[in-house]
């Protein structure tokens, strides 16, 4: 496996990963910056960012290459992602700004963690398929998802942005653009799912937002959540509704 570690320039960082276990990541970092530079500006604030189910930590490194998180954390279940991480956070200098923990979902993640901005890519598939790495891709039942929703709020400082990317959330039946392919089935529109984990778990729901068109033709959306407590807009982050 060693011999299959490859390298993607972002910026000034040299990131560690292997191509069989990459979910996307590379792809969809660069418009994950941009919404989160236009979508959650904090101001006068040390950000701490987590990626939750982190893969290589692709986006992760990409907010801090950027200037968008002055410290990271990455976690994921993936012994091979978390060794890759380690590579590259040797390699870039990077021990005094990101951490790591080889976790399934949150169980190797202390309490005394706590992050400004959740940011991730999950497994977002509902249904098995034979086609894809079921590790990094599938998602049954949502479990994976009502268990994070169910943990965050006790890593989430006060102010705190959950962003959450999905596929087309508010469709039960997701086509390539050709519509004579089916890329998932859903036994309910996801986002209704979404929101219930939400609001049973002391968060709220803020938006959904489209960010990205993939070239297979469907939509790539950030589900937004918060604290409660927290305003919709505090000292410390603006939310930007117009932003498209």
């Amino acid at each position: 496996m060693k011999n299959n570690i490859k390298i993607w320039q972002y910026n000034n960082f040299s990131i560690s990963y292997i191509e069989n276990y990459d979910g996307g990541g590379r792809y969809l970092s660069p418009y994950i910056s941009d919404f989160i530079r236009k979508y959650a500006f904090f101001k006068n604030k040390n950000v701490k960012a987590f990626e939750w189910c982190s893969g290589f930590g692709f986006i992760g490194f990409a907010l801090l290459s950027e200037g968008l998180c002055n410290d990271l954390c990455l976690a994921d279940i993936n012994p091979w992602t978390i060794k890759c991480i380690k590579k590259t956070i040797y390699e870039n200098r990077l021990e005094d700004k990101v951490s790591c923990y080889l976790s399934d979902n949150f169980q190797e993640i202390p309490t005394s963690e706590s992050f400004d901005l959740v940011i991730a890519n999950p497994p977002n598939f509902y249904i098995e398929n034979s086609d894809r790495l079921s590790l990094c891709s599938c998602d049954n039942e949502w479990k994976l998802h009502r268990s994070f929703y169910s943990n965050i709020i006790n890593y989430l400082e006060p102010d705190g942005l959950i962003c959450i990317s999905e596929v087309e959330p508010y469709m039960r039946y997701v086509f390539f653009k050709n519509k004579k392919k089916l890329y998932d089935i859903r036994p309910t529109c996801p986002i209704d799912e979404f929101k219930r984990m939400i609001n049973e778990n002391g968060l709220t729901f803020v938006d959904a937002i489209p960010y990205a068109t993939l070239e297979e033709g469907f939509k790539m959306w950030m589900v937004i959540s918060k604290k409660k407590k927290a305003d919709k807009i505090t000292k410390n982050y603006i939310i930007n509704k117009k932003y498209s």
